[in-house]
Formats: C-alpha cells, sequence, structure tokens
C-alpha cells in the first residue's frame, strides 16, 4: 500500500491579510471545501486554535490564526450555506468555529458519520477510512506537535495539509455510496444535528451532573451544594481560562457536598484540599455552600431510577438484530445508554427522531410503554 505523496500538493502557509484575502478568493466559486483544525488545550479552559487547514478547488492551505490576521474572509465562505464544508469527526472543530464568532460553519458533510452509515466503525479516525476507501497510509509522526509552537516546519505543515487533503476524495466516495443506499437523507440528518448551537453553549448550572460520582450523593442538601458547586467552578475556570480540575478536582466537589463544612477549620479537614484553595477560596466557598445547603428551590432532579435489566437486555438485543440487518453499528442506532434512558421515561432521544424512529425508534418505544 502506497505511502501519502505530499510533494506535488504541499500547503501554503498563510500569515498575513492580504495572504488570506487572495486565497479566499481563488476558492470562492467551490461548492464544497474540506477543512480541519489544529488546536492546544492542555493549560487552558477554552482551546487555542492554532491552525486551520482548508482544501478547495486544486487550492490546499494552512491558515495561522496565531499571526494577528483578521479571518473575516474565511469567516465569510464558512457561512456561505452554498458551500458544503467537509470534514471529520467534526465536533471538536465545530466548537472552535463557534468560539470564534457564536456561529456554526453549514452545511456540513463529515465523513465519519457518513463512513458509520455504510457499515464503517461509527468512530472510525480519518487515517483508516483514508486507508481503507482510498488505499493510502498516511504518516503518523507529528500526532504529538504542540501546534502553538513557531515557527512550523515543512513536515509539519505537510502533516496538517494531509488532514484535508485526502476529505474531498472521500467525500466524493462516501456521497456516491449514501446515495446509492438512499441514505443521504440520513447523513444530512445527523450532520444538521451537530450544527444545533446548544450543543456548543456552556452553561453552568448544567455542569453538576458531570462531576464524576455525583450518583452517590443522596441527600437533597448534598446535590444542592454539589451544584452550586460546579457552578461556581465552571465560571472560575472560564474566567480564569484554565482546566476546570485545576481549579477544584472532582473528588474535592464531592467531598465538600458529603461534608458540608460549616467553618473555615472544618473546611481545612477536608481530605487532600490544597492550601491555595483554602486560602484563595474559603470564604467564597463556605458563603456558597451555606446558601446552597439552606436552599428550599431550584433543587436538582437527577434521573437516578434503575432500570429493568431484562427489559434493557431485550431492546438490545431487538436493536442488535435490527443493526446487523442494516449493516449498521447499534451504538449507531440506538447506544444502550439511550434505551436505559427510554425505559426511564426520557423522550428527548436520538433514536426518537427522524431516520432512527423510522427504522427502530418506534418500535422500541412501544415495547418501552407496555
Amino acid at each position: 500500500m502506497p505511502e501519502a505523496d505530499t510533494s506535488a500538493a504541499r500547503p501554503a502557509l498563510l500569515e498575513s491579510d492580504a495572504g488570506l484575502r487572495s486565497f479566499c478568493s481563488a476558492i470562492r466559486s467551490a461548492s464544497f471545501l474540506a477543512l480541519d483544525t489544529e488546536f492546544v488545550r492542555i493549560r487552558t479552559y477554552y482551546p487555542e486554535l492554532c491552525l486551520i487547514q482548508v482544501a478547495a478547488a486544486g487550492q490546499l492551505a494552512c491558515i495561522d490564526p496565531l499571526a494577528g490576521m483578521s479571518l473575516d474572509p474565511l469567516l465569510e465562505l464558512l457561512h456561505d450555506g452554498t458551500i458544503t464544508k467537509v470534514m471529520h469527526a467534526a465536533r471538536q472543530d465545530l466548537e472552535l468555529f463557534y468560539l470564534l464568532d457564536q456561529r456554526l460553519p453549514g452545511p456540513l458533510f463529515d465523513t465519519q458519520i457518513a463512513a458509520a452509515l455504510l457499515g464503517f466503525d461509527d468512530q472510525i479516525g480519518y487515517a483508516k477510512l483514508v486507508e481503507s476507501i482510498l488505499g493510502v497510509r498516511l504518516a503518523k509522526a507529528h500526532t504529538r506537535t504542540d501546534w502553538a509552537e513557531r515557527p512550523l516546519s515543512p513536515e509539519q505543515l505537510a502533516y496538517a495539509g494531509e488532514d484535508v487533503q485526502y476529505l474531498l476524495p472521500l467525500y466524493e466516495s462516501l456521497r456516491a455510496q449514501l446515495e446509492e443506499r438512499g441514505r443521504l437523507a440520513w447523513l444530512e440528518e445527523d450532520a444538521q444535528a451537530l450544527l444545533d448551537p446548544e450543543l456548543y453553549r456552556i452553561v453552568p448550572e448544567d455542569m453538576w451532573q458531570r462531576v464524576k460520582g455525583w450518583t452517590g450523593l443522596r441527600s437533597a442538601a448534598q446535590r444542592r451544594v454539589l451544584a452550586q458547586l460546579a457552578a461556581w467552578r465552571e465560571r472560575e475556570a472560564m474566567t480564569r481560562n484554565r482546566p476546570r480540575q485545576w481549579v477544584l478536582r472532582d473528588s474535592l466537589l464531592l467531598g465538600l457536598a458529603r461534608i458540608l463544612p460549616a467553618n473555615r477549620n472544618r473546611l481545612a479537614q477536608i481530605p487532600d484540599l490544597p492550601r491555595p484553595v483554602l486560602e484563595r477560596y474559603a470564604s467564597p466557598l463556605l458563603e456558597l455552600i451555606a446558601s446552597a445547603r439552606d436552599a428550599q428551590e431550584d433543587e436538582p432532579q437527577p434521573k437516578v431510577e434503575s432500570t429493568d435489566a431484562d427489559q434493557l437486555n431485550r431492546l438490545a438485543s431487538i436493536v442488535r438484530t435490527r443493526a446487523e440487518a442494516h449493516d449498521l453499528s447499534p451504538s449507531l442506532l440506538a447506544p444502550r445508554r439511550e434505551l436505559s434512558q427510554l425505559l426511564r421515561g426520557d423522550r428527548d432521544l436520538a433514536m426518537l427522531r427522524g431516520w432512527r424512529f423510522e427504522l427502530i425508534g418506534r418500535e422500541l418505544l412501544a415495547l418501552a410503554a407496555r
């Protein structure tokens, strides 16, 4: 199997307003463009956008957002509804674009979703898909690159360029196969769901159920305190632009919610509570804990009810059978987590919308209601 040959397709590095305007003008008439990003998110709350790779109309470029130029010419193309944006596993890239100007680029064709609808693993990586469909093996030499460092080497730029160089032939192949199997509308439906702005809006008050181990809290007061602590941590992390776990680890949030310390001495007895946290946040934490503990309104209502294991297994078996018949992954059709939610009474589920509802959701809903 041939290695990728990038010698004839070296991406241009765009670092100036004039260079970006010229590139965007050259691809302005394209009906679709390939898009990818490189970012770092190790020491920050928000991802730092370091590189934007674009391929369209025979052009290939790496755009450097760290160079200080205006990205407006590119954003104009990204929000042109007549140009399809081809991406692979687009969720994280879409988050980055949403942070730029609170908009999402569409319409979208996600090659990972397309591949899953054609029977590939629903989490297939870009390199594996390129190898499977195009017969090209991509290099892996720069998978651990710190994309925030400058200057970028020609090898790094070539590696980054590969991430979009093969997206357009993938798009053409996958789209043709989806049309042949009558599943292009499925792809369009799932891709459109990724363009819901609510997926990328941060609501601190909703973060408490992401705290690992929260289901172990049984009292209403403990859950109220955890909800307030998690919201406070999220806002603090956003303000300081630091990872939320750097502000206060999940285990410490749970410890505070369980013990409900009423004074500084009791707070200092929380196992592993760092002294800098105690010194910096003792007063606001104690005030927040006291207020949330004694509150009587807006209590979080977690859904922790158990489900009938036999019934859950029956539904899962039906999903597996239907998925196999249609050459799909069961987790793409109706993941076990959603089956549990269905049995607990949830109805805002992917399986109960669009093509999934027609394929299996209606049947599962009827069985769950028995």
